[in-house]
């Protein structure tokens, strides 16, 4: 897969929304082979491009936010990373939910972000729940008053090749 990104980024540039496509199934193979950690650096950098070509409030953004949430809520099973972690999930999840709020009141995927919020919000108290989300969704980093803002950790055009994944 990270052949077919450089592939893209040669023919299309490396804020197409293909690449943003490739990374985000990139993120996801990582979170299915249990590393949270590489799975946060790639789907931060998928948020990034979705964001610029589509949209934040598009529904591949979005979910691409919804998955960086359960990335780093993964991050949280790892006791020394626990509260940083459910810290971000947390405000990822929140993203979510504002950005499921511009496409209307009743909408499913809105209504699952929320439960998916309480959910973190019990496991970072360190009560765990057994019900697992239905669908995944993640996004970069972001503090809360930056929340409908720009990232806070700016990516340069070469930073989604420099980026270095865990073994």
């Amino acid at each position: 897969m990270e052949n077919a990104v450089e592939k893209l980024k040669d023919s299309f540039g490396s804020r197409h929304f293909g690449v943003g496509y490739i990374y985000k199934n990139l993120g996801a193979a990582y979170l299915e082979l249990d590393r949270p950690q590489s799975a946060t650096q790639i789907f931060a950098v998928a948020k990034d491009i979705l964001d610029v070509s589509l949209g934040p409030h598009h529904a591949d953004s979005i979910e691409t936010c919804q998955n960086l949430s359960k990335a780093y809520s993964a991050m949280g099973r790892i006791h020394f990373l626990r509260c940083r972690s459910y810290t971000l999930a947390i405000e990822f999840q929140q993203r979510v939910i504002d950005a499921w709020e511009g496409h209307g009141p009743s909408t499913e995927e809105l209504r699952e972000a929320r439960h998916a919020l309480e959910e973190l919000k019990t496991k970072a108290r360190g009560t765990s729940t057994n019900r697992v989300p239905t669908k995944a969704l993640p996004l970069p980093q972001y503090s809360l008053a930056s929340r409908n803002s720009q990232p806070s950790i700016p990516l340069t055009k070469n930073s989604a090749s420099s980026i270095r994944l865990e073994n």
